[in-house]
């Protein structure tokens, strides 16, 4: 509610940082814990800020209530992503079980029809090992790795070529077993359906894996604008020990330590002068000589 000046964004204290500066920063911890060290953090520099006597108020540079509204906005649009993300993940997740489950269904269905079909394609040709050693090929789709669809579409191959190239005997058999046209389709819709299920999870699973750049790129903002609030506080503290220091929980390890400049040398007037006990001890181990000048014992 705290009212901030028209056209003061945050541009002027951001400008230098690179979105890849921004992305590396974001990728080192979660958004979501980024968000909660980012209001504990503001929450904490706020109240400080509103509630500081004079000394304190002297304090503090390099951290206005006006930064701290504009922190504090872009802290809250970053949650909003978030947010959004986590109601993403949850979509993504009951989607992905939903197919899951038709796979289940469809691949013990492919898993009884292959071996049935199995059975009655090798009773086609009895005495032809070689076409009883194709059939067996099919049914484990050797040449496509195993796969139940694959093995759907080849077993099918095989009926097709049976019933358009077999002498009638054979049709024959065909016939009584119950080899035809309808069956050998629902071969192929339980392959195709596989297939499909298959292409659909594996695209739900790179959805799910996929990293969001833009989201990262918003936390490592987050994080580089914390990190300057917290350094305003402690360098505050080093002028005046009742500024508290504000110290995140899950990103600590991003805060700077302090760098000090060497000191100065002291002014001439604080340089030490010499006790008149010290030139006195110094008088006493002087000799004369004649008056001609001193020498040490």
């Amino acid at each position: 509610m705290f009212p901030v000046p028209k056209g003061v964004t945050l541009d002027a204290l951001s400008d230098g940082l690179t979105p890849e500066a921004c992305l590396d920063a974001g990728r080192c911890y979660p958004p979501e814990k980024i968000v909660e060290d980012a209001f504990n953090v503001y929450l904490k520099a706020a109240e400080t800020v509103r509630r500081a006597g004079l000394s304190q108020q002297a304090a503090v540079r390099g951290c206005t209530i006006e930064l701290l509204v504009l922190v504090v906005q872009q802290a809250l649009e970053l949650a909003r992503r978030v947010d959004q993300q986590g109601k993403l993940r949850v979509v993504q997740a009951t989607a992905t079980e939903s197919v899951q489950q038709g796979l289940r269904v469809s691949f013990g269905r492919a898993l009884s029809l292959r071996e049935q079909a199995r059975r009655v394609l090798t009773s086609m040709s009895r005495n032809d090992a070689e076409h009883a050693e194709a059939v067996l090929r099919a049914a484990n789709a050797t040449d496509e790795g195993g796969s139940a669809a694959a093995a759907m579409f080849a077993l099918a191959a095989i009926g097709r070529k049976v019933l358009k190239d077999a002498p009638p005997m054979t049709l024959q058999r065909a016939r009584l077993l119950g080899l035809d046209e309808g069956y050998l389709d629902t071969l192929e819709a339980l392959g195709y359906e596989l297939k499909r299920g298959q292409e659909e999870l594996a695209q739900l699973a790179l959805a799910a894996n996929m990293p969001n750049s833009q989201l990262y790129t918003e936390a490592g903002l987050t994080v580089h604008l914390m990190m300057h609030v917290i350094e305003a506080f402690a360098a505050a503290h080093e002028v005046d020990g009742s500024v508290p220091l504000l110290r995140p929980v899950h990103t600590q390890r991003m805060v700077r330590r302090m760098s000090r400049l060497p000191p100065p040398p002291p002014p001439s007037s604080l340089k030490p002068v010499a006790r008149v006990e010290d030139l006195r001890a110094v008088d006493a181990k002087i000799d004369f000589h004649g008056g001609l000048g001193r020498s040490r014992r």
